[in-house]
Formats: structure tokens, sequence, C-alpha cells
């Protein structure tokens, strides 16, 4: 299978990184060859005709049940069927891509040193699955003529990369280059209650259904981040590290962009 080309975003909710991600659709040039995963849904929707649709219905019901394989074991509800699809034919070329991260993430919630509520830990693992399904439809219709900016990617929405097993990370589900962004854990916990007095509005994760308050959420939130910013540095991945605390150069974001896209068609 071919390896899906893409550029993730990772930093803490409230850090600008949509902000950010808009600022460079503004200023990106026509021969630029990436574009957001928003931008490549609407580019596969305009290229199907109907007829394409109607020949596909049995791919597209192949995709849903691999799709619902996924949510079953994220839920927690059929973990040994998965397990006993280890060594049969039809374990599905997703599942044995990703498997390595969704075991990981299973063991990073199950064992979260953070009181919060039932149902934002069940968020946190539909959240991962969501940017997972994102792969699946990318790769079912095999878009890779461009390279993709994820900023909800599975490494920005995973919570415990240090359970990853070495000897299964499957190297065809790295990133080509992360952009991370940084910000300070205080000015973090100011723009999130900013954002929330403005619009009454707090993340899945942040709101007050925890036991645990929003500033000890967001401190460990960032702990969680930095391991895994380690991580993903012990895996030789190019990483352009941002401080969002400050005006960003977004000319030197777009140059480490388009030098990563280089490099890779070379």
């Amino acid at each position: 299978m071919q390896s899906l080309n893409y550029i993730e975003f990772i930093g803490p909710q409230g850090a600008g990184k949509t902000t950010l991600l808009k600022k460079l659709i503004e200023n990106r040039e026509k021969n630029d060859s990436w574009c957001t995963y928003d931008e490549a849904i609407i580019e596969i929707a305009n290229g199907l005709r109907w007829k394409d649709l109607r020949k596909s219905r049995q791919q597209m019901l192949w995709l849903m049940r691999k799709a619902d394989l996924f949510n079953k074991k994220l839920n927690g509800l059929s973990i040994e069927l998965v397990k006993s699809l280890r060594d049969k034919q039809d374990r599905t070329d997703l599942m044995i891509k990703f498997e390595f991260l969704i075991e990981a993430h299973i063991k990073a919630v199950a064992e979260m040193d953070m009181d919060i509520s039932p149902d934002n830990l069940f968020n946190l693992m539909t959240w991962h699955y969501r940017s997972l399904k994102r792969f699946a439809l990318l790769e079912e219709f095999r878009f890779f003529n461009k390279t993709v900016i994820m900023d909800e990617g599975p490494f920005k929405t995973h919570y415990g990369l240090q359970y990853i097993d070495p000897k299964k990370v499957n190297q065809d589900c790295l990133p080509m280059a992360i952009v991370y962004c940084r910000l300070d854990k205080e000015e973090n916990i100011r723009r999130i209650m900013q954002r929330y007095s403005k619009t009454g509005r707090l993340s899945r994760i942040h709101n007050k259904y925890n036991n645990d308050n929003i500033e000890k959420v967001t401190s460990k939130l960032h702990d969680i981040l930095t391991k895994n910013l380690h991580i993903l540095q012990s895996m030789n991945i190019p990483i352009l590290n941002l401080d969002m605390g400050t005006e960003v150069d977004t000319d030197q974001v777009m140059n480490f962009i388009r030098n990563t896209v280089t490099v890779n068609e070379e």
C-alpha cells in the first residue's frame, strides 16, 4: 500500500493552530503542492461522478465495515474480536497499518492520570478514531497527488505515544514532518478561559464535567504533549518548533512545508 503524504500540526487546544493554518492558506502560491484535509475531501467529491459512486458501492460498504471495526475496538466493545482476527486474512489493511497506534492509545487513556468524566474519556477515544477515519477516506480514494496538511491527525489526537512498541511501528503511518505549536501553560489556560467568557464554549476535554479543574487538566495535557514530542523526535521526523505566544513568522512555516514537500518529491 502506498503511504499517504502528510504533515501534521500538533499542539495544545487553543494554541492557535487553526488560525495559523488559515494564514498559510491565504499566503499559499499556485504552484504549492499541498492542501488541507478539507480541501482534499472537496477535490475528491468534485472528481466523483454518479456512475463512479454506483460502481464503488461495494468498496464503500467495505470501507464502512473497516470503520465499524475500528469503532468497536476503540470503544472497548470488541477488543477480543479484533484480537481473534490477528492471524486471519480478513484483517483489514487499515487495521494492520494503525494497530500500533490504537493499542497504545487505548492503554494511555486507560492509565491516564487525570480525574475526568467517563464522557470525556469516551471523547478522547472517539477523537482519535475520527482522525483515523480521515486516513481511511483519503486512502480509499488514493489521494496522493498532494501533501495533506492535517491539524486533527492521529498523532495530534494521541494521548500516550510512550506506550508504542517500537517493533510494531509502521513507517507508512508516520508524517513527513511535524509543525509543533508550543504555548506556555499559563497562556494556554488564559486563552481557554478568554474564549469561554466570549463564546460560552469549551473543548471536549476542558469542559466542567471533570473533577479535575481546567487548570489541572491543561497542565497534564501539556505534560502528555511534551512526552509525545520526545517520542516523535526519536523517530527522526523533521519538527518545526513554534512559539505560539509570540507573533509567528508565516514565511518560516511556509518554507518548512515547501522544503518538506520538495524533499519528498525527490
